[in-house]
């Protein structure tokens, strides 16, 4: 009941039984709650225990601890010494790149990049120009 014997001596001392009564019911909600909150646990815990007794008796089954994930084919470019990213940095990749890829791709990719380069810096243009028009108009 997570009462301390100042608390229940308190308790004993009321006059009036009503109140006494209302103080237990509101003590024993309490007590449920704390039963729910520990009987929520327990499943996680059961849950828990299940799922590794499961890997256990796969692992005596198979000797296999290793599992595939198939992923789409990415690039990762790897730095020696870049202490900030540069535009030279990024162009370096790009060649290298490019140095793997057909004379057809490399045309396409750098049409887009030129697309997008362009789109970017419309949109920066146009919303440098607002702010403008908002300081000079307020």
């Amino acid at each position: 009941m997570d009462l301390s014997l100042s608390q229940i001596k308190n308790i004993l001392e009321f006059d009036d039984f009503n109140k006494i009564v209302d103080y237990l019911k509101e003590a024993e909600q309490n007590a449920n709650r704390k039963i729910e909150e520990l009987n929520s646990i327990k499943v996680k815990i059961e849950r828990a225990r299940r799922f590794y007794e499961s890997k256990l008796t796969n692992e005596s089954n198979s000797n296999e601890k290793t599992f595939v994930i198939k992923q789409k084919s990415r690039v990762i470019m790897l730095a020696d010494k870049l202490s900030s990213p540069t535009f030279e940095n990024l162009w370096n990749y790009h060649r290298h790149f490019y140095e793997q890829v057909g004379e057809k791709i490399r045309i396409s990719l750098s049409l887009k990049m030129l697309q997008e380069f362009m789109s970017q810096m419309a949109r920066q243009t146009c919303l440098q120009y607002a702010q403008n028009m908002l300081i000079l108009m307020g």
